[in-house]
């Protein structure tokens, strides 16, 4: 059936205007190991460090009302003028097999290797271990 958005479960927000928090979404999996799925959500155009340099944000499960995405339980903040990082984010599974689900994001205009060449970065769980 069809279903009016403003009945949805939950709203992610992004944290501010021109970031297009939500260009890209995906599963993270099971990032904490509490049996319940997580959530990543890419803002590619986030100045909030570097101008356009992006973010994204993960949110662990479950996730009900309004989630300011400040409010992330990890961000993962662009380096450089204009990457876009977040510009798409993917759960990676369980890629170095700790028994955590990592994260893969991607930065499309990152200039590592030249103009516009683009970064995936691996988010390995125990990167984010206290």
């Amino acid at each position: 059936g069809d279903l009016d958005l403003s009945e949805a479960t939950a709203r992610l927000l992004g944290e501010e205007a021109g970031d297009y928090a939500g260009c890209s979404v995906s599963s993270a999996g099971d990032v904490d190991g509490d049996g319940l799925a997580d959530l990543l959500i890419g803002a590619g155009a986030s100045s909030w460090v570097v101008e356009g340099a992006g973010v994204a944000y993960l949110v662990y499960g479950p996730v009900t009302g309004n989630l300011d995405l400040h409010d992330a339980d990890a961000m993962f903040y662009g380096e450089t003028y204009q990457e876009a990082a977040g510009w798409s984010v993917s759960g990676a599974g369980d890629a170095d097999g700790d028994g955590h689900d990592d994260l893969l994001v991607g930065a499309p205009k990152d200039m590592l290797a030249g103009w516009d060449s683009g970064t995936t970065f691996l988010v390995l769980y125990a990167a984010l271990e206290p």
